[in-house]
């Protein structure tokens, strides 16, 4: 399973990417950077604070950062 990590994630595209990760039977989502709507979850997961996009993805190593 693909590990998903989407930049933008409560902007237009952002959503729509979310959106067809989480309908997708081979990814899931595993990060959600934003500069707005931080601490707002979105699945499973909650939107972390895009300025700390480095620490964010070494916690959490996805395959895709999109």
């Amino acid at each position: 399973m693909l590990r998903i990590a989407v930049s933008g994630a409560k902007g237009r595209m952002g959503s729509l990417v979310i959106d067809n990760v989480m309908k997708s039977k081979d990814m899931e989502l595993c990060l959600a950077l934003d500069v707005v709507g931080i601490g707002d979850k979105i699945g499973n997961v909650i939107v972390e604070d895009a300025k700390k996009v480095e620490g964010c993805l070494r916690k959490v190593q996805p395959d895709v950062l999109i």
